[in-house]
């Protein structure tokens, strides 16, 4: 019986053990051998694979009653598709006191108020976008 915290050599010696019973050249008779050792070799490449293994404690752990190759499927999708998300800053608009103190400077000798507005523009649609 393989434990939740059975080490690799408990996990390997057990797949030996059961892989010698149940192996579809020694068990001819039985309608069943193939399938019955596909699934111990997968519980072991399961079990035996640190990331595997991982996620395989994560979805026994979450109690789903869902098979855990869909699960891992499902999960492998989702994080392909997460890993590309990111969120917009939230853009704040600045008062015109605080702008004009920007180009104040005699090196700034442009008209801010013409900026400003186009700026102000900007600012709101990029806060609407962003909700």
């Amino acid at each position: 019986m393989i434990f939740f915290r059975s080490k690799m050599e408990q996990i390997v010696a057990e797949f030996r053990v059961r892989a010698k019973k149940i192996h579809p050249d020694k068990n001819s008779k039985s309608t069943s051998a193939n399938e019955d050792f596909a699934r111990l070799s997968r519980a072991k490449e399961i079990l035996t694979d640190p990331h595997l293994r991982k996620s395989y404690d994560l979805w026994r752990n979450a109690g789903l009653n869902i098979p855990f190759d869909d699960w891992l499927r499902k999960a492998n999708a989702l994080r392909s598709s997460v890993h590309w998300f990111h969120e917009s800053p939230t853009l704040s608009i600045e008062s015109s006191s605080q702008y004009a103190n920007k180009f104040s400077s005699a090196s700034n000798a442009r008209d801010w108020r013409s900026e400003q507005s186009s700026l102000i523009c900007i600012h709101v649609q990029r806060s609407e976008i962003a909700q």
